[in-house]
């Protein structure tokens, strides 16, 4: 295999993968680790990607907590230990410098142990060591929080202490009895005992130091003062000296009993430190990630190991460069029917972002960093990542464009294997149009033969031909927006891009006649090839919008006949010739759901499941028919706490109040309506199974297609009438693709929200859910998810 990492130092530049870990090193506290996310690079080995990963989604769960970890600069720490492991004595300071990283990392350990669900592959590489643990009740007594040894560290220590303090105030109380013998005799320069070279000493004026026998010490810096221990105290003093070095002799044995300890437990605190230090660069990588502006990152794990070893498919599912902000979402696919793709349409249209992303996005994924990219998102594991993209090496080479070009891409042909990704901007750009366009296609022919995947992007036309023509390659082009003369930056695969010269033109006020001149020397074949082309994007757009739609119908179908199936179980053991009836319409309306299905799987044309929804909203019709069969009752024939169905809420509700205008209080489990007479229907009170089956009825909208927009709000509304709300709301944004959709519901009691949620969590197409943020709303407001269904 391949190294990867064996050219990537020239393409981190190109790529911008440089400034994605430049970013990530912001946040690592240790120096260290700056420099090693510096030279991060794409793995070699799954297994190693895969462990990045894991713990990077670990890290992750632990910050969508509100909850993270501290970390500490730990180069003096590891000095200190060798320091140590040398027998060299380690000053107090030092010590305590060591405690403070060994209760830090306690904590850290401690949050990974309570989370161990969210973080169950970090809190294996973090566990507590009962040997740090007995160390640090051995030896953080001693210190106080200046790294000083405590006066009562041990019992020798608070004697002498003690002593030194006593002596101390016997020498202070001689000193105060000569400063009143000499007060009145303008001897004493100020009535204060001082320190001097660690003796207590008069400030004695200079011209009367002989009248007060004693030793001078130090003098002022005017010379008008000196600093006299009088012989009285001397000896004193001397004493005083003595338990001085008494007191530094047991600092001195505690030390090096402290440093011994330490010494001992040196493998296990490098541990700590190997352990710190790693849970600092997983962090680093995750605060990161954590705040960019990325909706959705995916990890590689168990659940969704989108690295493949395969190289049959590559595909990225709404993709951003997570460099640029608000960023159109890529979707791109190489699939095993082919291995190349040849991007064109106009400048600035995004084609080199496009390369960028793709380039950027694998690296990233495969040196083990989250990428911005939804669930169905496919990656090989590539041996080799090659990119030319712009012109730089030309500047730094003093070599033309067309030259540096085709040394680049001379790397790729010498270099690319069946397991290859290769990424080509402008190929065959830099010379005469038509030899560039010969040269393009010949390196595609080349580079195909490899099967390597390629994606490049070119002007020439001639390379959309050969797309074409070619069953290993496919065509694609950057949308242009011709109306507002903007570029849409939406990739669309299968169609080749226009430089769309003319309709710009013509929208920028360049005469007409120009504009009909220049359109009858395009040769007609090119004409006719426009033409055809914009009719196939239209039809394009119209089917991926269809193709939406009958996906999402065939999962709430899918869901109907289990529900049927359900309720056939239920009821199959009925005897009554009524209820044999009624068992009769349900196999048949099921068999009818088991066709339906079977035909949109097929999808042999849109009409066809055009028809499928008009059959399907039929069916749901005579299902409620079958089950709650409508006839008209007088408010007579109804009593207190019987049982009805409201057909437009769906749900079963129990009569408790009865009034003389013809209205009705039906209270559900939710709430209590007031409903007019002809706005319920009685219940076959012989057939138990009605209210199952109606438990199991999902409210499906076969007919509306409207915009739903971004958020439902169903705050203060019956709870049966908000659900049904909801879920008709949720079925039409993923209908038109919307990602991230909001829910309010209000704070209220809790319960709406409880039930919203507990439905969210049985959903079929919802990826996720959570409460939302303070600033959107809070625990009145629940951020949804969906499912992509492209």
């Amino acid at each position: 295999m391949k190294n990867i990492n064996a050219e990537f130092k020239n393409l981190s530049h190109a790529l911008e993968f440089d400034k994605i870990l430049s970013d990530i090193a912001s946040y690592a506290i240790i120096e260290k680790n700056k420099s090693k996310i510096l030279s991060f690079r794409p793995l070699n080995k799954l297994e190693d990607i895969k462990v990045r990963h894991t713990a990077v989604q670990d890290a992750l769960n632990v910050l969508t907590k509100k909850t993270s970890l501290h970390f500490v600069e730990t180069s003096k720490i590891s000095n200190y230990i060798l320091n140590a492991k040398k027998n060299k004595i380690l000053s107090g300071n030092e010590i305590f410098q060591i405690i403070a990283f060994l209760e830090i990392q306690k904590k850290n350990i401690k949050i990974l142990q309570q989370g161990k669900t969210l973080a169950p592959n970090l809190s294996k590489v973090a566990h507590d060591d009962a040997l740090l643990d007995n160390l640090l009740k051995d030896i953080k007594d001693f210190l106080d929080q200046k790294g000083q040894i405590k006066p009562n560290a041990t019992k020798t220590l608070e004697y002498l202490n003690l002593q030194l303090e006593n002596l101390s105030n016997d020498i202070k109380n001689k000193l105060d009895v000569i400063m009143s013998k000499y007060a009145d005799n303008n001897i004493i320069q100020e009535e204060i005992i001082t320190l001097r070279n660690d003796r207590f000493c008069l400030s004695v004026k200079s011209s009367e130091k002989k009248s007060i026998p004693g030793i001078v010490h130090n003098t002022s810096d005017s010379g008008q003062t000196v600093f006299l221990e009088p012989l009285v105290t001397v000896d004193m003093g001397n004493d005083r000296q003595e338990i001085f070095i008494e007191i530094k002799k047991e600092i001195q044995r505690i030390l090096e009993e402290m440093t011994s300890i330490i010494s001992d437990a040196h493998s296990e605190i490098k541990t700590a430190i190997k352990s710190h230090n790693y849970l600092d660069e997983i962090f680093a990588i995750a605060k990161c990630a954590n705040n960019s502006n990325s909706q959705s990152l995916i990890t590689y794990s168990d659940k969704n190991p989108f690295i493949k070893k395969e190289m049959a498919h590559l595909k990225f599912i709404n993709a951003c460069h997570p460099l640029i902000k608000d960023a159109v979402p890529l979707n791109i696919e190489i699939d095993s029917t082919i291995n190349a793709i040849a991007i064109t349409g106009p400048n600035t249209g995004g084609k080199t972002v496009v390369l960028k992303t793709v380039g950027l996005l694998v690296s990233m994924a495969l040196s083990g960093l989250p990428i911005p990219a939804q669930t169905g998102t496919i990656i090989p594991l590539y041996d080799y990542i090659y990119c030319d993209i712009g012109d730089e090496q030309s500047i730094q080479q003093s070599l033309s464009t067309f030259s540096a070009h085709i040394k680049s891409i001379l790397t790729a042909i010498n270099s690319a294997t069946n397991k290859s990704l290769i990424l080509i901007d402008e190929l065959g750009a830099g010379t005469d149009p038509d030899e560039g366009a010969r040269l393009a296609t010949s390196i595609l022919d080349h580079l195909i033969k490899t099967n390597a995947h390629l994606i490049v992007t070119t002007h020439h036309s001639e390379v959309k031909k050969y797309a074409y023509e070619n069953n290993d390659i496919i065509n694609a082009s950057m949308e242009f927006d011709s109306n507002n003369l903007k570029p849409t930056y939406l990739l669309t695969l299968g169609l080749p891009g226009s430089s769309n010269a003319l309709i710009i033109a013509e929208k920028l006020g360049l005469p007409k006649a120009i504009i009909k001149q220049a359109t009858k020397k395009i040769p007609q074949n090119e004409l006719n090839y426009t033409t055809l082309n914009r009719k196939l994007k239209a039809r394009i757009i119209k089917l991926e919008n269809m193709q939406i739609i009958l996906k999402n119908l065939k999962i709430r179908l899918n869901k109907r006949v289990q529900d049927l199936n359900q309720n056939f179980n239920s009821i199959k053991n009925l005897s009554s010739e009524k209820n044999l009836h009624l068992l009769n319409e349900f196999k048949k309306q099921n068999e009818l759901f088991s066709k339906n299905i079977a035909e949109l799987e097929k999808k042999h044309s849109i009409e066809k499941n055009k028809k499928i929804y008009e059959e399907a909203q039929k069916v749901k019709e005579e299902l409620e028919k079958i089950i709650f069969r409508k006839t008209n009752y007088s408010i007579d024939q109804y009593k207190i706490d019987e049982e009805v169905f409201v057909p437009k809420l769906k749900v079963i509700g129990k009569i408790t109040k009865l009034q003389t205008n013809d209205r009705i209080e039906v209270t559900t489990a939710s709430s209590s309506i007031n409903l007019k007479i002809d706005e319920i229907d009685k219940i076959d009170q012989n057939d138990n199974k009605s209210k199952k089956f109606n438990s199991m009825q999902k409210n499906i909208n076969f007919n509306s297609i409207d915009d739903p927009g971004m958020e439902v709000e169903i705050r203060g509304k019956p709870i049966d009438i908000a659900v049904a709300e909801a879920e008709q709301f949720l079925d039409r944004a993923v209908r038109f693709g919307h990602k991230r959709v909001k829910i309010i519901h209000g704070k209220g009691s809790g319960k709406l929200k409880k039930i919203i949620q507990e439905i969210l969590e049985q959903h079929p197409l919802i990826e996720r859910y959570e409460n939302a943020a303070f600033g959107e709303g809070g625990a009145g407001v629940t951020i949804v998810y969906l499912e992509d269904i492209n």
